[in-house]
Order: C-alpha cells, then sequence, then structure tokens
C-alpha cells in the first residue's frame, strides 16, 4: 500500500483551486451582457467568474477597474474566435492539452465531492477542544531586555565592575559592546524564550526587572543583561481563537476524509509502480 498521509497532503494541495471556486455564490450568475464580440455576449458571469479565480489581494483592485477588466475578457474573446476560425481546436497539441486539462477538472470536482463528506466542526466541537488544549493558547512570555557582549571574561567583568560602580548600562554597551545592538545601547526590544542561546534565557527570564545579571557565558561572547519589563504568559480567550480552532479541525477532518478515500480505493485497486525508473532507465 502506497503512504497513504503523503497521498493525502499531495492531493489537498492540488484541490487548493477547486476549493476556492466552491466558495463563489451558488445562486444563477446574472446574465447582463456586458459586451458582444461579433455576435457572442460577454456577461456579467463570465466578469465574475474572472475576478473569482483571481489571488484574494487582486480581486479588490480587480473591481476598482472593472472597465480593464472588461477589455481584457474581450481581448481572450477575439483570441478564442480567430483560434476556432483557424481549426486551432482540431490541433495535436492541443487536444493532447485538453484532455490533461478535463482530467485536473474532473478529478479537482470529484475530491471536493470527497472533501464535503467530512462532518462539519460545530460551535461545541470547538469549544470541547479549546478546554482540553487551553495551555496550547497562551501568549508567550516576553522580556524587554539590553545586554552588553564583551570578547573575554576579564572584559565582562571589568565592565560589569563599571556597572555597580554606577556607570551607566546605555553607555557601556555603545562604548565596550561588540553585539550588533551596541548602537542602540544594547537593546534587544521585547523577546520570547528561543530567540537568544540557552544560557542566555535561563538567567534572563530570571531575572527581576530593572536588575542586572552576573556574566553569562554562550557560544558569541561573555553577555551582561538587564531586564527592564517581564510579561507572563496569558490564556487567550475561547472567542479569540475559536475561528483558528475551526479551521484546524476542519481541515483535519477534511484531510481524513480524504485518506479513507485513498485507503480504499489503493486496496479495491491493481496498482503497479516502478520506482527504479525514475531515473529515466529503460525497463
Amino acid at each position: 500500500m502506497r503512504p497513504i498521509a503523503l497521498a493525502c497532503a499531495l492531493v489537498l494541495v492540488l484541490a487548493g483551486r477547486a476549493f476556492a471556486q466552491k466558495e463563489t455564490p451558488a445562486s444563477e450568475p446574472s446574465q447582463i451582457v456586458l459586451a458582444k464580440v461579433n455576435g457572442t455576449n460577454i456577461t456579467m458571469s463570465d466578469f465574475l467568474d474572472l475576478v473569482a479565480g483571481l489571488p484574494p489581494q487582486q480581486q479588490h483592485l480587480a473591481f476598482r477597474n472593472r472597465e480593464r477588466v472588461l477589455d481584457s475578457l474581450v481581448n481572450k474573446e477575439l483570441f478564442f474566435q480567430e483560434a476556432m476560425s483557424g481549426g486551432l481546436d482540431t490541433d495535436p497539441d492541443v487536444v493532447s492539452l485538453m484532455a490533461k486539462f478535463k482530467k485536473e477538472v474532473v478529478t479537482q470536482a470529484f475530491l471536493r465531492k470527497v472533501v464535503e463528506r467530512a462532518k462539519p466542526v460545530t460551535e461545541a466541537d470547538t469549544e470541547r477542544y479549546y478546554l482540553e488544549n487551553k495551555d496550547r493558547f497562551k501568549t508567550p512570555e516576553k522580556i524587554t531586555a539590553s545586554h552588553i557582549v564583551l570578547k573575554a571574561e576579564e572584559e565582562a567583568k571589568a565592565v560589569q565592575a563599571a556597572l555597580r560602580e554606577g556607570k551607566d548600562f546605555v553607555d557601556l554597551a555603545k562604548e565596550r559592546s561588540i553585539g550588533p545592538r551596541a548602537g542602540q545601547g544594547g537593546s534587544l526590544g521585547s523577546i520570547t524564550r528561543g530567540e537568544m542561546p540557552l544560557e542566555f534565557d535561563k538567567v534572563a527570564f530570571n531575572l527581576s526587572v530593572g536588575s542586572i545579571s552576573e556574566v553569562v557565558k554562550t557560544p558569541f561572547g561573555f553577555h551582561i543583561i538587564k531586564v527592564t519589563d517581564h510579561i507572563s504568559p496569558m490564556q487567550m480567550e475561547f472567542s479569540e481563537v475559536s475561528e483558528r480552532i475551526q479551521q484546524r479541525l476542519q481541515a483535519e477532518r477534511q484531510q481524513e476524509a480524504v485518506r479513507a478515500f485513498l485507503e480504499e480505493a489503493t486496496t479495491n485497486a491493481t496498482i503497479e509502480t516502478y520506482p527504479e525508473r525514475l531515473d529515466g532507465s529503460e525497463p
């Protein structure tokens, strides 16, 4: 049996365009005639179909430039009519391409039907997932920190001694630090765990606000860290994440529907594969 999980993922990717088309209104398309090209009507339905096929960020621009879109539809019809008058639809290459396109369209239409078998996610499903996985929905712990980085431990200890004597942290960072943020007084801004080396995090996230650390060694040098703010993790409300959860659960159910179909179809089919020929060698 072939790897079903991988097949599911690939099939869902291929179906992306089909899903987007499914989102268009199901009502009868308008037959308002927007243009005529040698007697052939171009309707509002043709216009809306073209716009629906554009990426979301381009659809707004299309509506703002409706006349240009209409011009493109007219031009497309002119090309089509000229091609048909020359019998291009019977050209062997065109016939072959049309056959491939038909296979893609029919496959996507069927895949959409398979995905529609997935049970809809209810509000109760979404809320239950939230309650069972609340730890996943927390804002991360953050600190606002600055640091001074030195090449040698002795240099770092000397800078720390100067800080204890009352020297300004920002001034010393600008004068002595070899870090890329030295010009900004060593400021790292707001950071979460994992953005800095582990040795740095262990110390920085345990410092009290306003305090300065001992010398900390990391693969990048010897650091002196100052923390000016600390925000603990916060639980996100259900209302903030419900849509995200619903989309995730629905996607999982859709993938399960595709997996189930492929598993059954693969079991009932006669399939022969020859991976050794992928390098182009003859059997």
